[in-house]
C-alpha cells in the first residue's frame, strides 16, 4: 500500500475511534442519574431567594465595622476662602477688595462613650446573626420545596408506569371478551363492562401523564433544570432524633426560626443600652493644626496646633431621649413574647410532624400488605375466569384493587419522606450535604428506577 493512502487511512481511523469514544462518553453522560444531594446542592447555589438572603446577611455583616469604628479615632480637614469688597465712596477711590482664607485638620478620639460604641457592636453583632439564620431559613425551604418536586416527578413517574400497565391489561381482558362474545361464552353486557373499564382506565392514564408533566415543570421551577434520570433518595431515619421529645429540644434550640427570633431579641436588649448612653456624658480628646479664617493682610492673622478635651453633658432634651428608652425597652418585649411565640409554634409544629410521620410508617405497612393481599386475590380471580366461576366484573375490580393499592403505596411512600424531611426542616437537619447517600440500601422502592426517561 502507498504511504500516502497508509497516513490516510490511518487518520481516517483514528477520527472514527475519537468520534466513537466522544459519542460513549456523551451516552454515558445521558445515562448518568442525578442524585437527590446534586439536585439540591445545585438548587441552592443558583437560587435567586437564596443569592437574595445571602447579599441581605452580608450587609448587615458590614454593620459591625460600622458600629465598631466608634472605638477609633477619626480625621478631617476643613477649608474655606473667601472675597470681601469694600465700596465706599467709589468716586475718589477704586473698589477695594480683600482674600481672606482658613483651614484646619482635625484629629477626635473618643475617650469615654458611656458604652455606646459597645452597645452598638453588639447590635450590629445580634442583627448580622439574625440575618445570617434568615439566610439559613430561606436554605432551608428551598430544600424542602426541591425535595418536595424531586420525590413527586419520581411518585407520579412509577403512577404513570403504573396506569400504563392496567390500561395494557384491560385491553387484553376487552379483547379476550370480544372473542369469547364471538364464540358465545359472553355477553354484551360482558363487553361493555370490559370496554367501559377500559375507558376509565385510559382517562386515569392521560391525568397520571398530566400529573407527571405538571411535576416536572414545579421540579424545573425549583430545581432550574429539567428533571432527567433521577436516582431513589437516600433514607433519612439515621439523622432523626430518637423520640418525639428529643426533636421539640432539638427545634427550641436548632431552629432557624427561632435562632432568628433569639437574635432579634438580643438586639433589641442592647439597644436600649444605646438609648441609654445618648442621656450619659461623652469626652473626647480632639488635636490638630487650625489657620483661623481671617484678612490675609490681617498681622494678627496667625496658624498654629490646637489641642483640647471635648466634654458633652445632655441636661435636657425634652423628654425625647427619655422616650427613646422607653420605646427600646417596649420592642426589646415585644421581641421575648416573639421568641417564646416561635419556640410554641415550633413544638406544636413538630409535635404534628412527627405524629404525621408515625402514622405514615403505620399507614405504609398496612398499604404494602393490601397490595400483597390485592395481587393474589387477581391471580385468584384470574384462573377461577378462565374455568368459568367468575364473571367479567369480578375480574376487573380485582384489577382495579390492584391498581388502588399500587397508586397508594406511591402516595405513602412519598408522604413517608415529606413528613420525615418536615421533622429535620424543623429540627434544623435539612441541608443538602445531608442527602448524599450512606452505604446502605434506600428505603424509597427500587422499583421508581423502571420508569425514568
Amino acid at each position: 500500500m502507498p504511504l500516502a493512502l497508509l497516513i490516510v487511512f490511518s487518520a481516517a481511523r483514528g477520527l472514527v475511534v475519537s468520534t466513537a469514544l466522544l459519542l460513549a462518553l456523551a451516552t454515558a453522560a445521558q445515562v448518568r442519574s442525578e442524585t437527590l444531594a446534586e439536585a439540591l446542592q445545585l438548587a441552592v447555589q443558583s437560587n435567586p431567594r437564596v443569592q437574595d438572603a445571602r447579599s441581605r446577611s452580608r450587609a448587615a455583616d458590614e454593620g459591625v465595622p460600622q458600629a465598631r469604628a466608634g472605638y477609633f479615632p477619626s480625621v478631617a480637614a476643613h477649608a474655606e476662602a473667601g472675597l470681601t469688597t469694600d465700596p465706599r465712596n467709589p468716586s475718589l477711590a477704586p473698589v477695594r477688595s480683600t482674600q481672606s482664607i482658613g483651614y484646619d485638620i482635625m484629629l477626635s478620639q473618643p475617650v469615654f462613650d458611656s458604652g455606646r460604641a459597645a452597645s452598638s457592636v453588639a447590635v450590629a453583632r445580634a442583627g448580622a446573626a439574625a440575618e445570617q439564620e434568615v439566610a439559613h431559613m430561606v436554605e432551608h425551604q428551598i430544600v424542602f420545596a426541591g425535595i418536595s418536586a424531586y420525590t413527586e416527578v419520581l411518585a407520579n413517574r412509577e403512577l404513570s408506569h403504573i396506569n400504563e400497565r392496567n390500561t395494557t391489561l384491560l385491553e387484553k381482558t376487552a379483547r379476550s371478551v370480544r372473542l369469547q362474545l364471538a364464540a358465545h361464552e359472553a355477553t354484551l353486557a360482558d363487553v361493555a363492562q370490559a370496554e367501559a373499564a377500559l375507558a376509565g382506565a385510559r382517562a386515569q392514564l392521560e391525568t397520571a401523564r398530566a400529573s407527571l408533566a405538571g411535576s416536572e415543570a414545579a421540579f424545573e421551577g425549583v430545581l432550574l433544570h429539567g428533571a432527567q434520570r433521577l436516582e431513589a433518595p437516600p433514607p433519612l431515619d439515621h439523622l432523626l432524633p430518637q423520640t418525639r421529645q428529643q426533636a421539640m429540644d432539638l427545634a427550641e434550640r436548632d431552629n432557624a426560626g427561632v435562632i432568628v427570633a433569639l437574635r432579634r431579641a438580643q438586639a433589641a436588649r442592647h439597644a436600649i443600652d444605646v438609648a441609654r448612653a445618648k442621656n450619659l456624658p461623652l469626652v473626647s480628646l480632639q488635636a490638630g493644626y487650625m489657620r483661623p479664617s481671617s484678612f490675609m493682610n490681617d498681622v494678627t492673622n496667625r496658624d498654629g496646633l490646637v489641642a483640647k478635651i471635648d466634654v458633652t453633658i445632655p441636661i435636657f432634651t425634652g423628654g425625647a431621649a427619655q422616650a427613646e428608652v422607653r420605646a427600646a425597652g417596649h420592642t426589646h418585649m415585644a421581641a421575648l413574647h416573639q421568641v417564646a411565640d416561635t419556640k410554641s409554634q415550633t413544638r406544636t409544629a413538630v409535635a404534628q410532624a412527627w405524629s404525621q410521620m408515625v402514622a405514615s410508617r403505620a399507614a405504609l405497612v398496612s398499604v404494602r400488605a393490601q397490595g400483597a393481599a390485592s395481587r393474589k386475590a387477581l391471580a385468584g380471580i384470574n384462573e377461577e375466569r378462565r374455568m368459568g366461576q367468575r364473571t367479567v366484573i369480578e375480574q376487573i375490580n380485582a384489577q382495579q384493587a390492584v391498581l388502588l393499592a399500587e397508586t397508594s403505596l406511591q402516595q405513602t411512600k412519598r408522604n413517608l419522606y415529606l413528613t420525615t424531611c418536615t421533622v429535620l426542616l424543623l429540627t434544623g437537619r435539612l441541608q443538602p450535604v445531608a442527602f448524599a447517600p450512606p452505604p446502605r440500601k434506600s428505603s424509597w422502592d427500587a422499583s421508581v428506577s423502571r420508569t425514568q426517561k
